[in-house]
């Protein structure tokens, strides 16, 4: 079984969703350019005035431009520029998977495929097991004929996450990502405990990641 070093997950991990700087050279008291998960809280219209990034940093938006549920928080993929007074001007968002997982046992035997997926990040954030991932499509729209559902696997003593895939026989030709932000909030973890990714990559190979849980 395939696992990979904490240190190469990290890596992966920034370089897939910290912050990322615009074309130019930033000088001090610059404008910054961010992109990555955040957590979204809104006012009673259900406009966005603040987000909220995995390392605790909160900045102020206002924003009437996207209406979400009202007074609530919520999981979204955004590009946002931070302004010297810790505002931040939204560029983009965009809804990940936000779900937990199903327990395996709960499923009908048969709709257990695992079809191959690639995992190009994750990382324990937000109170989330968040997941970019990539999946093989005929082209830009095929995609949709294939069924993705994050899975609880049974394990005693550990949470092990995975995800039942049926790509439908799709031709794998061109690259799609996919977003995931599983809640850890049901599972009662604890500082330190150990939190599973598995699933089978493209190689064929059987792959588990560990993630600690802060």
């Amino acid at each position: 079984m395939k696992r990979q070093s904490p240190l190469l997950t990290a890596a992966l991990c920034i370089a897939a969703l910290s912050m990322t700087a615009c074309d130019r050279d930033i000088l001090p008291g610059a404008d910054l350019e961010m992109s990555g998960f955040v957590t979204c809280s809104t006012n009673d219209n259900g406009h966005i005035i603040m987000i909220e990034d995995d390392m605790g940093q909160k900045f102020t938006v206002n924003d009437s431009r996207y209406v979400l549920g009202r007074n609530t928080k919520s999981r979204r993929i955004c590009t946002y520029v931070i302004g010297q007074d810790s505002s931040a001007a939204i560029r983009s968002l965009y809804i990940p998977k936000c779900n937990a997982a199903t327990d395996i046992g709960s499923i009908e035997q048969e709709r257990h495929i695992f079809d191959p997926v690639g995992i190009e990040s994750a990382y324990i954030g937000g109170g989330y097991l968040n997941v970019v991932m990539t999946i093989m499509t005929h082209d830009e729209t095929s995609y949709r004929q294939h069924y993705l559902e994050a899975v609880r696997l049974d394990s005693a003593d550990s949470l092990v996450i995975s995800f039942i895939h049926n790509a439908n026989g799709d031709v794998p030709v061109y690259s799609k990502k996919m977003y995931f932000c599983i809640p850890l909030s049901a599972y009662s973890l604890q500082k330190n405990d150990a939190v599973f990714l598995k699933y089978r990559n493209y190689s064929e190979e059987d792959c588990c990641l560990k993630y600690v849980y802060r």
